[in-house]
């Protein structure tokens, strides 16, 4: 079984480090590296791995446990434990799209509507933190996600 061809390229990024990118066409790759470097002249680290669920455990730490009681703490931690990370925790912050976040949402139907919006607001809490920090272009939170659970 053939895999069909791959169209390469290869461009340097800022600290040196080179970025390889493949496509099946070379529309398709002349619109992967013309991406790439849209965000790194918006200033995204487009090198950056970094996970849901890492970057979470880091806007914890930064944003909510300084500022909030025990109670408070717990709440939050439950929410995103329960809700939030099962559907995204693994994933790149860079990969997750605004279907990501739909499907969290519609996931666990169960949850009241509002532990639903909550979870939605710290969700787009820590994407609008990831863009504060460069990691991404753009949150991948749609505003209407509410509606849709």
């Amino acid at each position: 079984m053939s895999k069909g061809k791959l169209y390469p390229a290869t461009f340097t990024m800022p600290n040196g480090q080179r970025k390889y990118v493949r496509a099946k066409s070379k529309e398709e790759l002349e619109r992967k590296v013309t991406q790439l470097k849209m965000e790194m002249r918006a200033g995204v680290d487009i090198s950056d791995n970094t996970t849901f669920g890492e970057f979470t455990q880091m806007w914890v730490d930064t944003y909510k446990r300084p500022n909030l009681t025990k109670k408070s703490m717990d709440d939050i931690l439950h929410l995103l434990n329960n809700k939030v990370m099962p559907s995204l925790a693994e994933m790149r912050l860079k990969d997750i799209k605004p279907m990501h976040i739909i499907q969290m949402m519609s996931a666990r139907p169960e949850l009241s509507h509002r532990s639903q919006s909550k979870a939605l607001s710290y969700t787009r809490s820590i994407f609008n933190a990831a863009v504060d920090n460069g990691l991404i272009m753009r949150s991948p939170v749609p505003p209407f996600a509410s509606n849709v659970t």
